[in-house]
């Protein structure tokens, strides 16, 4: 499962040149919710760093994802959910079990819209 979900990622992550046009808005977006995941849940520095590094990544490739899977909705929302947990594996792995619990918590409140990231082309 580890391999799988980290193969996954690195595939995806290969996609992120695609999303460069957005790039100030998905950097944007991944500090804001690195921001208030710090506030939160109480990230230290490097914590914060990494978590902004890796909304930054899930970002591009949800944005790729909707790019590529534009007329298939079913393959689309695998996807999506595919990039969801991989993101929510590499975050449990960086945080404390409290951070984390904390996290899942808030979850919701850290989601990314991928409203935002369809209608980013505008």
């Amino acid at each position: 499962m580890k391999k799988s979900i980290i193969a996954l990622f690195l595939t995806l992550s290969s996609f992120s040149v695609f999303a460069g046009n957005d790039q100030p808005k998905l950097a944007t977006e991944a500090s804001d919710i690195a921001r208030r995941m710090a506030s939160q849940i109480e990230l230290n520095e490097l914590e914060y760093i990494q978590v902004r590094s890796y909304t930054l990544e899930k970002l591009e490739m949800l944005a790729n994802i909707q790019e590529m899977y534009v007329s298939n909705p079913e393959m689309l929302a695998t996807k999506i959910t595919d990039v969801e947990t991989a993101y929510q594996y590499r975050i449990q792995n960086l945080l404390t079990n409290k951070q984390f619990e904390n996290y899942l918590a808030l979850n919701n409140r850290f989601k990314t819209q991928p409203n935002f990231i369809a209608t980013s082309e505008e």
